[in-house]
């Protein structure tokens, strides 16, 4: 099966003009994977020296409704966002798809144009709420698997719906003096 299905995807690859990459690439990627301090440091430093930044707001959607997602979230950050002309890079990749569906992971980079402390406001948090909006609007969810944290807290009620009630229910029962990591998946109040 699993030699069947990547059969296929090369096929369909190959069918739109997609070639391999250089296998020392993905070998480069894997060996710069994981982050520890000292990187989170080194980003910071670069922010600050060099006012360029880049984020990822990952959602995950059905097949039906990536295509819709995809280019309703350029769309919105081109036509909508303030700051469009600091953008060095805007797209989407996906790493876990699945027979019904996949992530997208939304990449966007930019030139920061304004004091570094206001940065998270003025880039992070409207681009980070074009991609939740567009992949709830599509029926998708607003997260694959690295959940909400604090910054989806605003659309959790809208991801679950009915269930909403059911949810907070669960939450004042187990932690009825809001001290199990205030503010995430759950907005402060």
């Amino acid at each position: 099966m699993a030699e069947a299905t990547a059969a296929a995807v090369v096929a369909a690859a190959e069918a739109v003009g997609a070639r391999p990459v250089d296998p020392a690439l993905v070998e480069d990627w894997f060996a710069h994977l994981n982050w520890g301090p000292e990187k989170i440091e080194a980003e910071k430093q670069a922010m600050l020296t060099d006012r360029h930044l880049g984020y990822t707001t990952e959602v995950s959607a059905a097949w039906s409704q990536v295509a819709d997602l995809h280019a309703a979230v350029l769309r919105r950050v081109r036509e909508e966002f303030p700051r469009a002309a600091d953008l060095t890079m805007l797209g989407a990749h996906s790493s876990h798809s699945y027979q019904t569906g996949t992530n997208l992971y939304f990449v966007y980079d930019y030139d920061i144009t304004c004091d570094p402390r206001e940065e998270i406001e003025l880039y992070h948090r409207p681009l980070n709420a074009i991609v939740v909006e567009e992949a709830l609007r599509v029926g998708g969810s607003m997260v694959h698997h690295h959940g909400v944290g604090k910054y989806r807290t605003p659309w959790v009620e809208a991801e679950h719906g009915s269930s909403w009630r059911l949810l907070t229910g669960l939450k004042e029962a187990f932690d009825p003096h809001g001290v199990m990591n205030p503010g995430t998946i759950y907005p402060l109040t």
